[in-house]
C-alpha cells in the first residue's frame, strides 16, 4: 500500500457541503475547527464521488476500471483500491469570496421578499492538502493517469452551484511513500485508532428508507472490527465494540448506570457504585437529591450520558450529516424520483479517539489505515492504527486481585452481554446486580436476515461475592480473551472490574 500527499487547488470559488450559518449568509463550505478558527474543508466522500463522476463523464475510464478504482455499491466489501481523507485548506486566512444574492419570482420576474443574502464560498485560487491511500501501484498509476496527466484534468468539478462555474479544482501530488504497519502481539491488546474520516454503522436497519434519512450509531460493533483484522490476515479469537474514548489506550463504556451528574449544571461527575450497593446491603434508602444551601433549592441527580472512561473522563462522538444523490451512469443526472436512494441524509459520527480489546491468536502487521463502518464506497469509515497496547496475563490477573474488596467485586460490562445463568458462567454467587436491557440490531450474512437481541447493555454491573479469588480471577481471564456468553462473534462480553 502507497500514501500520497495530493495539494487540490481552486480554479473557481468552491462551496462543498454548504450549511446555513445564519440568515446573513445563503450557504458556506463545510468546515472543521481548529482551535479558534473555523478551516473550509472538502470532505472525502465528496471528493470521492466528484472524482468518479468526472473520470464517467469525460469516458477516461472504462465502467470496470472506474468501479476498481472507486468501489461500487453492494457493501464494504466493493470498497475499491483508492481511500480518500478529508481535506483541509493550507491557509487560514483570506480564503473567502462573498457575493450578494437574490431570488427572481418567475411569474413577476422581480426579487422576492427575504431573499436577499450574501453567498460565502471559497475564492479562487485557495490550496488545500490531504492523503490519499492506495491498495496498490496499479491504482496510483491509474489515478495519475485520468486525475493529472490527462489533456482534460483542470476541468474536474465538485461541490455545489456548478452550472455558474463554482467549484472548478485541479489536483496535483505532492509525495508518495509506502505505508509502515504497526507490530502486535498474540493475546490480549487495547487497541487505539484515529478517525480519519467520519464513520457511520446501521443503527436500524434500512426499514426507516434511504430515500429520507440513513441513521447511525455512535460506536462501531465488534464484528466489523474483526472482519476488517481478519482482512489484515489476523486470526482474531476476540474483537470488543469500538468506543471513543479521551486518549490514547484508555478503555471507555458508553453510560455506565452508576455515574450521576448534578442536573442543569456541568459539575464533575460523581462515581455512586459503591455508596449504591452499600445502601442496597444494607437495605436503606439511597437520596437522589440533597439540599443546596447554597442557592436555597434541592440537587438532583440524573445518571451521565456520552462514554466514560474507568477514571471516569468523559469522551463523546460528535455527530456529523450529509446529503447524497444517487446519479444515473447514463444520463449523468439524478436518477428519476420512484427509485430508491434519489435523495436521503446520511448520520455520521467521527472522535478524537477509538478503542477496543482485540485478542489475537499469533502475532503479526497491522495496516497503517483500515476502513470500517457502512458507506466506504464514499469515502467514510476510514481509521488510523494509532497505538497498540499489549497486556499480559500476570498483569491482568494482579489488577484484578487488587479490585476484589471483602471477598465482593463489580463485573462492569463494556460491552452488551447475553447468557441464561450469569451465576454459573462466572463460576460465583451474585450478591447484587444493576443492570438495563437493550435491543442489539445485527445482520447475518449467513442466513441472510436481521436479528433483533435483548441483552444486558453496555454499563451494566453484576457484584459477585467470591470464596477463592485466584479460582475466580483465572476463570475471569478465560473469559476475557474468549468473550464471555453467547454472541461473542458481535463483540459481546467484555468486561472490566472495579473495586466497591
Amino acid at each position: 500500500m502507497k500514501k500520497a500527499l495530493i495539494a487540490i487547488e481552486t480554479l473557481s470559488p468552491l462551496i462543498v457541503g454548504g450549511r446555513n450559518e445564519s440568515p446573513a449568509f445563503h450557504r458556506s463550505s463545510s468546515l472543521r475547527k481548529k482551535g479558534e478558527k473555523d478551516i473550509p474543508i472538502i470532505p472525502a466522500s465528496a471528493l470521492k464521488g466528484a472524482l468518479r463522476d468526472f473520470a464517467r463523464t469525460w469516458n477516461l475510464a472504462d465502467e470496470k476500471n472506474i468501479n476498481e478504482l472507486f468501489g461500487k455499491e453492494g457493501g464494504p466489501e466493493n470498497a475499491g483500491s483508492v481511500i480518500f481523507k478529508d481535506f483541509e485548506a493550507k491557509d487560514d486566512e483570506d480564503v473567502w469570496d462573498d457575493r450578494v444574492r437574490i431570488k427572481i419570482e418567475r411569474k413577476t420576474r422581480t426579487i422576492e421578499s427575504e431573499h436577499l443574502a450574501t453567498l460565502r464560498a471559497v475564492r479562487k485560487g485557495v490550496w488545500f492538502e490531504g492523503e490519499v491511500i492506495f491498495k496498490n501501484d496499479e491504482a496510483l498509476k491509474k489515478f495519475e493517469e485520468i486525475f493529472t496527466d490527462s489533456p482534460v484534468s483542470d476541468q474536474i468539478r465538485i461541490g455545489g452551484m456548478k452550472s455558474i462555474g463554482f467549484g472548478r479544482i485541479k489536483i496535483e501530488i505532492e509525495s508518495v511513500r509506502d505505508m509502515r504497519g504497526k507490530k502486535i502481539k498474540a493475546g490480549v491488546n487495547i487497541l487505539t485508532l484515529k478517525s480519519v474520516t467520519p464513520f457511520t454503522t446501521s443503527d436500524k436497519g434500512r426499514s426507516f428508507g434511504r430515500e429520507y434519512m440513513m441513521l447511525s450509531k455512535n460506536y462501531i460493533n465488534g464484528s466489523a472490527l474483526k472482519k476488517a483484522l481478519e482482512d489484515a490476515g489476523f486470526d482474531v479469537i476476540f474483537a470488543s465494540h469500538l468506543y471513543p474514548t479521551t486518549d490514547e489506550g484508555a478503555l471507555s463504556i458508553p453510560n455506565p448506570r452508576y455515574l450521576f451528574a448534578e442536573k442543569y449544571s456541568n459539575e464533575k461527575v460523581k462515581n455512586l457504585l459503591r455508596e449504591l450497593f452499600r445502601r442496597r446491603s444494607e437495605k436503606r434508602a439511597f437520596v437522589m437529591k440533597i439540599k443546596d444551601k447554597r442557592y436555597e433549592r434541592d440537587r438532583r441527580y440524573e445518571a451521565a450520558k456520552g462514554f466514560w472512561t474507568l477514571d471516569e473522563k468523559s469522551a463523546k462522538a460528535n455527530s456529523e450529516y450529509s446529503v447524497h444523490v444517487s446519479i444515473d451512469s447514463k444520463t449523468k443526472t439524478y436518477k428519476l424520483s420512484g427509485e430508491r436512494g434519489v435523495l436521503f441524509i446520511q448520520q455520521s459520527y467521527s472522535a478524537d479517539y477509538m478503542t477496543a480489546t482485540v485478542v489475537l491468536e499469533s502475532d503479526g502487521e497491522i495496516p497503517e489505515y483500515i476502513s470500517l463502518g457502512g458507506s466506504r464506497t464514499r469515502g467514510f469509515g476510514l481509521f488510523r492504527v494509532l497505538n497498540i497496547k499489549h497486556v499480559d496475563e500476570s498483569e491482568i490477573k494482579k489488577n484484578w486481585k487488587e479490585k476484589i474488596s471483602d471477598g465482593k467485586v463489580a463485573v462492569v460490562f463494556r460491552t452488551h452481554f447475553y447468557h441464561e445463568n450469569p451465576q454459573e458462567l462466572f463460576g460465583a454467587e451474585i450478591f447484587d446486580m444493576m443492570v438495563s436491557y437493550e435491543d442489539f440490531h445485527v445482520y447475518d450474512p449467513k442466513k441472510e436476515k436481521s436479528l433483533i437481541i435483548n441483552a444486558i447493555a453496555p454499563g451494566s454491573v453484576i457484584v459477585f461475592k467470591i470464596d477463592d479469588e485466584s479460582s475466580f480471577v483465572n476463570r475471569l481471564y478465560k473469559l476475557k480473551i474468549n468473550g464471555c456468553g453467547a454472541f461473542k462473534e458481535y463483540g459481546f462480553g467484555d468486561f472490566e472490574l472495579m473495586k466497591i
